[in-house]
């Protein structure tokens, strides 16, 4: 995943896109999205439609980006200006869950602040920035 972002909120819903890459040999699928920041999230078209998951194909890219399908948030916890942060939780149906953060505002914004204060101001947020064995011993 890179380039990160998210799209200022619009009556309390908030966009997020990414690039996801796929490496692999097989391909995979992007099955939901989750965070501590918002009560809801879900995977959308441009339309607005839901999405029950989104492919990415072996050797791939997918884009999430303006005008295409996205990562929609609700029920936000205050992100009040540009560069506030959030962690986001990706699971895919073979790699698993991918931890990661996304600033509020253009691609390549995220910042080693935005990522500490993310971490900190969240609860649950702590995992991002764990290996799975800290994980485990912490109970997170």
């Amino acid at each position: 995943m890179v380039d990160a972002y998210l799209k200022p909120p619009t009556n309390g819903v908030l966009h997020a896109y990414l690039t996801i890459h796929n490496t692999g040999d097989a391909s995979d699928r992007l099955l939901r999205v989750s965070t501590p920041s918002a009560a809801r999230a879900g995977l959308v078209t441009a339309a607005g439609s839901a999405l029950p998951g989104i492919t990415i194909p072996a050797h791939g890219t997918v884009w999430l980006a303006p005008y295409g399908d996205s990562i929609v948030l609700s029920g936000l916890t205050p992100l009040d200006k540009p560069g506030a942060t959030i962690p986001l939780d990706l699971t895919f149906a073979t790699s698993g869950t991918v931890y990661m953060f996304a600033p509020v505002g253009p691609p390549g914004s995220l910042t080693m602040q935005g990522v500490m204060q993310a971490t900190m101001a969240e609860p649950g947020a702590m995992r991002h920035a764990m290996t799975p064995q800290q994980m485990n011993d912490t109970g997170q």
